[in-house]
């Protein structure tokens, strides 16, 4: 949006200057005649959407002839008419605010000062006459536009890119650049019309001016729905920035990277650095991780040589971050050259499951005991060990990736008989184990439970073990051959099936 800022300035400044002109004329007319030109934006949408509708060609010029009617509604967008708002009001919702009352005399004294000419209330349709909505004026950006009352019409928005004033003998022209069309369409940066008013010098006029005249060209085509969908949806240089960011951006949609630094345009984007400068090699300002394999962009190009939008650069089976971790060159296929690809070989891995997992902080758990909840209609309360439980390891010596070979779900209030039983212990746990590698050859791996007792009763002596169950074993089974680490607050064992694991407490 700031080039529009820049447009507006350039066409305003320098569009305006005119050695013909004195300084106090220049400054005189560049004020007025923009403060009038402001005014006449919401005109142009209507005046540009009556044009358009009928799909004049690119090119074409038409002179618009200035009937009563398109004067009288030029006239009545130019009024002031905030102290005629009509505020409604609504019990459970925002105010509503009408504004825009046409007084006939204020429309008389407005149509004289744009056309010369008096115009009547009684040349505007009864709703403008009312009041005039969906206008808005950036002055930030210095953007004036107007959008249909759906976001899905065809021709809903409208833009003023640039303006530029110039002296011509006794008369002067003002060039509009402007876009009118889908929702969207103005990421392109580029105006479909342009509109020039021929304007006289008339001293009755509160502006010191009046339009004689109107033209409007065709410069561009009018982005619809579909275009806008094909260019926000389409990437033809592969570089993933759709195309209509890209002319956002000013970045080249057919040329992946636009400045021929060596990092395509969609990385120096998230990543900090201006796509279109090829002198900004050294500032990164993020730690985005394009292809989500847990290296970000900027070790993957400076430091690792890996594909920042492939997560398995060579194809092993391993994502580049399991490898960097794991000691495995994410480059090579088979980093110690036995004849067995890194994604084959089997070692040693953790997987962990935390509170965070259920979208609760552990602190929220434990002040959770004692609270209600309903499951599957019934009313329960939360037992007092719930925020018992921490965290949930699982280590494996396993090949590939741990978390495609084991799942960890939380239990509580997803299954009804391990919910709100007062002998287990915090939340259970369902431990699923991927069917193929069951088959082939998976024979156990160790579990670890790291517990808090600091929410028990002190009055009581509480013993605790790990315990589980499946659909067929309807009774919980304890698990004899545990180690409980009092010091460190874990309590190991090991599985070799999948179901429903928890602790007991045994008062």
């Amino acid at each position: 949006m700031k080039k529009l800022v820049i447009l507006l300035i350039i066409g305003l400044v320098f569009g305006l200057i005119n050695t013909n002109v004195s300084a106090a004329e220049k400054k005189s007319y560049k004020t007025e005649i923009e403060s009038m030109l402001k005014k006449m934006a919401d005109f142009e949408f209507s005046l540009l959407y009556e044009i358009d509708i009928t799909e004049p060609k690119v090119g074409t010029t038409k002179s618009i002839k200035l009937d009563k009617d398109r004067m009288s509604r030029a006239a009545a967008f130019t009024l002031n008419y905030s102290s005629d708002d009509m505020v409604f009001k609504y019990d459970n919702g925002p105010d509503v605010v009408y504004k825009y009352r046409v007084n006939a005399s204020a429309l008389k004294k407005a149509g004289k000062n744009l056309f010369g000419k008096t115009t009547k209330v009684s040349y505007i349709t009864s709703d403008e006459r009312s009041r005039f909505e969906d206008v808005y004026k950036d002055t930030e950006y210095g953007a004036v536009y107007k959008r249909a009352s759906a976001y899905h019409a065809e021709k809903g928005d409208y833009y003023v890119y640039s303006t530029e004033v110039k002296k011509k003998g006794k008369k002067y022209t003002a060039t509009k650049k402007c876009y009118i069309g889908y929702y969207g369409g103005e990421l392109t940066g580029d105006s479909n019309y342009t509109i020039t008013y021929t304007l006289k010098k008339l001293s009755k006029s509160e502006y010191g001016y009046i339009i004689a005249g109107i033209k409007v060209k065709k410069t561009a085509k009018t982005f619809t729905a579909e275009d806008m969908y094909y260019l926000m949806t389409t990437d033809e240089d592969g570089d993933m920035l759709p195309t209509a960011y890209e002319l956002d951006l000013g970045t080249d949609p057919l040329k992946a990277d636009t400045d021929d630094d060596g990092m395509d345009d969609y990385l120096e984007y998230v990543n900090g650095r201006d796509p279109l400068d090829p002198g900004d090699k050294d500032i990164f300002d993020s730690d985005n991780d394009t292809d989500w394999d847990g290296l970000n962009d900027v070790d993957e190009i400076n430091l690792y040589k890996t594909d920042p939008f492939n997560p398995d650069t060579d194809g092993d089976g391993l994502d580049d971050g399991l490898e960097v971790k794991n000691g495995f060159d994410p480059l090579k296929t088979d980093t110690d050259d036995d004849g067995v690809p890194d994604g084959k070989k089997e070692f040693e891995q953790t997987y962990v499951f935390d509170t965070a997992s259920l979208g609760w902080r552990y602190e929220e758990l434990l002040k959770s005991a004692g609270q209600k909840m309903t499951i599957m209609g019934s009313e329960m309360i939360i037992p007092e060990g719930i925020g018992f439980l921490k965290r949930v390891l699982i280590k494996a010596s396993v090949a590939g990736d741990i978390y495609d070979i084991f799942e960890v779900k939380n239990m509580f209030g997803e299954h009804v008989m391990l919910t709100g039983v007062p002998y287990i212990g915090g939340i259970p746990v369902e431990i699923s184990i991927d069917k193929d590698y069951l088959k082939n050859g998976f024979k156990s791996a160790k579990v670890i439970f790291e517990f808090d007792d600091s929410c028990f009763p002190e009055d009581k002596e509480i013993e605790i073990g790990p315990a589980r169950c499946d659909d067929d074993l309807y009774f919980p089974q304890l698990i004899e051959d545990c180690e409980l680490d009092e010091d460190n607050k874990t309590i190991s064992f090991n599985i070799d099936k999948p179901g429903y694991y928890f602790i007991i407490l045994i008062e």
